[in-house]
């Protein structure tokens, strides 16, 4: 691991000494200023991090070694761990509509309008997915846009990275489960509990046309 990784690895629990120390800021002197410091801490905070560090160090998709050399996406995974480990911060943003989907476009995702996110969505990669108009994220449902894997080729460990990718007025039932790769086309129907595998495809059902029983 490089130094620079190795520093970067410290940034869950610098988000979240910045967070109390807001918290403890405000209760000690009360007042506009210094409760408008939580919100900096909780998340413009991370999301300043994570633009910067993605302007240097740019996420790049494909398959890459995460133990030769620094990897973007470690660093990128680093930032973004606050809010996988306190997940109430984004549950937060979930209370008001449109608000969800507005962070996950600062971070550099493509959300359509309409979106409905149920509460304990679970994202990996906040700037690798695409979501159309209308798209329904049942309770629970998780994405990942990176997975990893053994690989002697790669120095004992390689991550594959691909952008995900939900069309139109698509269905994700709950606890579902999407890895990287993986394009769920307009109007399809993910049903509860599925878990699909990087670079699936998932289409909408056919169209069944309901034939007239004959008359006597």
């Amino acid at each position: 691991m490089t130094l620079r990784a190795r520093l970067l690895a410290f940034f869950p629990a610098l988000h979240f000494l910045a967070i109390l120390g807001a918290l403890c800021g405000f209760v000690i002197a009360p007042g506009l200023a210094s409760f408008s410091l939580i919100p900096v801490a909780a998340y413009l905070f991370p999301l300043a991090a994570f633009r910067l560090h993605n302007l240097v160090f740019p996420l790049q998709e494909g398959t890459h070694s995460i133990v030769r050399g620094y990897s973007p996406w470690f660093g990128a995974h680093m930032i973004q761990q606050g809010f996988i480990s306190l997940r109430i911060l984004e549950e937060i943003l979930r209370l008001f509509p449109g608000l969800f989907a507005l962070w996950l476009r600062l971070w550099g995702a493509r959300v359509g309008r309409g979106v409905y996110f149920a509460p304990a969505f679970e994202i990996g990669d906040r700037s690798l997915v695409d979501i159309g108009d209308g798209a329904v994220f049942g309770y629970g449902v998780r994405m990942s846009s990176h997975v990893i894997s053994p690989s002697r080729a790669h120095g004992g460990m390689k991550i594959y990275i691909k952008r995900v990718t939900f069309g139109e007025r698509c269905f994700l039932g709950a606890t579902s489960g999407f890895g990287p790769g993986v394009v769920v086309k307009p109007g399809a129907l993910v049903r509860a509990t599925t878990e699909v595998f990087p670079d699936t495809m998932i289409e909408p059902a056919p169209k069944t046309s309901e034939k007239p029983e004959p008359s006597a």
